[in-house]
């Protein structure tokens, strides 16, 4: 697949799934024109070059995903991401030796996570799925994956559901969604630019209160907001050049324990 294709030409027919609602198939389709941190890339699509600088860049900018992704002790386990999308995190999953199955929306993501897969000698059950309707036994994963598909879903609620229905008894899930009052919302108002995906058919902000509320149905539930930005290289122009050079030094100043609550991402710990 070459980048064009990646990025907009590709016609995702949307595999096996054949019962949307007209929600969630304009959601589909929305999500098959996207890679996530294509623009970073500058190998061709689909190689390992490729897809060693994707993960390179995400765990490099998204340091929250260390001790979830790559030091979580979760060999032998049976592990689900919903929304995988190309299998950037559950191939660091599968190398830490879980048991990984991927779910996506999109069939193009899920082709791509699967030549991921290939191309590093790895396995896993990719399938195309809605994440509202999880076609796995009751209690069969032992920890559940989801960064960001819960704000971009139709029904939040029902994903949670789902999620819980999957996970087995005493098994945790790590749960991920932006925060409605981060430091990233603010950037985006003062320059008038848009969030990421705001043009989403669905997205969804969340304070830590309503992300406790929507997960109600866990035993053991502990949110924690991610730490203040890093200098990005997704993006051109002016806005990024002052963003890199001038407001990142300056929020680096504020103290931690005030800076921490504006975070970006809003990561909640569950346990069935």
């Amino acid at each position: 697949m070459d980048r064009d294709q990646a990025e907009e030409g590709y016609e995702d027919t949307g595999g096996s799934l054949t019962d949307l609602d007209p929600g969630m198939d304009r959601i589909r389709k929305f999500w098959s024109t996207y890679i996530h941190d294509i623009d970073v890339a500058t190998h061709p699509v689909g190689t390992k070059a490729f897809f060693d600088q994707l993960s390179e860049y995400r765990f490099r900018k998204l340091h929250y995903l260390t001790p979830i992704v790559l030091e979580n002790k979760l060999q032998g386990k049976r592990v689900l991401d919903v929304g995988c999308g190309i299998g950037t995190e559950l191939v660091q999953f599968a190398r830490n030796g879980a048991d990984v199955a991927g779910v996506d929306l999109c069939s193009r993501s899920i082709e791509l996570a699967k030549e991921n897969f290939r191309v590093n000698g790895l396995s896993a059950d990719l399938q195309v799925m809605n994440g509202e309707d999880l076609q796995f036994e009751s209690e069969h994963f032992d920890f559940v994956y989801a960064r960001m598909p819960l704000q971009y879903t139709q029904r939040p609620e029902k994903m949670v559901a789902e999620i819980h229905r999957v996970l087995r008894r005493g098994g945790k899930a790590t749960l991920i969604v932006f925060n409605r009052f981060s430091w990233l919302n603010l950037v985006s108002k003062l320059s008038g630019e848009n969030l990421l995906h705001e043009d989403a058919p669905v997205f969804n902000l969340y304070t830590p209160a309503e992300f406790r509320s929507l997960l109600h149905r866990f035993g053991e539930l502990d949110i924690v907001t991610d730490k203040l930005p890093t200098r990005t290289q997704a993006y051109r122009g002016i806005m990024v050049s002052i963003y890199n050079t001038m407001f990142i030094p300056l929020i680096d100043m504020i103290p931690k324990r005030i800076g921490r609550k504006l975070g970006a991402h809003i990561i909640a710990t569950v346990t069935r």
